[in-house]
């Protein structure tokens, strides 16, 4: 049913043309991100009209040729669009395909492709504040009870086996357990990803999630690659901190 939902949204231009004018209000005062301006007496349900951008394209960004310090800037500017959709806006940009993003000289990131949009239930998106809060904080035990609150347990209503958090989490953890981190620095963190994976297989067949996890979890997932493409060196546990802090501020 979420996939049927999103991929009918991604089919209507109006509802996309919508959404792109509702996140350039909302990236007004963000001054490394960008949308296009859409322009609407050339736009139709079928057809989306916007203005030209002048922007590299991902294979661009990434080649070995551009700078560290400028991959970085496109970088930090990815990881605030994300943690603003997810924990500020509770609205995100579900497609994570480095092709959806433009990458300015001047080091501004630019988003197209705003089809496919999640609108995240409020309790959701508090229960993620808390739960990458509890992940951050090494603890575990307190991450399995909010998990369980999300919905997120065993089909018996049990909660997912701390052994099995403790793997993935040692994963997860990793570019947040230092002040500073580049994303390739541990060529083997995606294969110790999978290897957790493997090892939870069993686990991992008998677990319940609610439907509006799927596309948050393809969004996390797939920009946590996109990070390893660009080859991004940040203070991503001081960022990500600061981000948690002040969503539960916010409420």
């Amino acid at each position: 049913e979420e996939l049927n939902e999103r991929l009918l949204e991604e089919l209507d231009y109006e509802r996309e043309a919508a959404n792109l004018q509702r996140a350039a209000a909302l990236l007004q005062d963000e001054p490394h991100l960008c949308v296009p301006t859409v322009v609407p007496e050339l736009s139709s349900r079928h057809v989306l009209c916007m203005e030209f951008v002048e922007c590299l394209r991902p294979e661009q960004a990434c080649a070995e040729e551009t700078s560290q310090e400028q991959r970085n800037r496109w970088a930090a500017a990815l990881f605030r669009f994300v943690m603003l959709g997810l924990l500020h806006w509770r609205f995100l940009h579900a497609d994570p395909n480095l092709a959806n993003f433009g990458f300015c000289p001047d080091g501004r990131l630019v988003v197209f492709d705003f089809g496919c949009m999640k609108n995240l239930p409020d309790r959701l998106a508090a229960g993620y504040v808390r739960l990458a809060t509890a992940v951050l904080e090494n603890n575990l035990p307190r991450a399995q009870v909010i998990l369980q609150e999300m919905g997120v347990h065993k089909l018996d209503g049990g909660p997912i086996p701390l052994s099995m958090l403790e793997d993935f989490a040692a994963v997860i953890r990793r570019p947040f357990a230092e002040d500073s981190y580049r994303f390739g620095s541990e060529p083997n963190l995606y294969r110790h990803f999978q290897k957790a994976a493997l090892s939870n297989f069993e686990h991992s067949r008998r677990i319940t999630f609610p439907q509006d996890v799927i596309f948050v979890d393809r969004t996390l997932g797939g920009h946590f690659g996109n990070l390893f493409r660009l080859q991004a060196e940040g203070r991503w546990r001081e960022w990500l901190r600061t981000e948690l802090q002040l969503a539960a501020a916010a409420g």
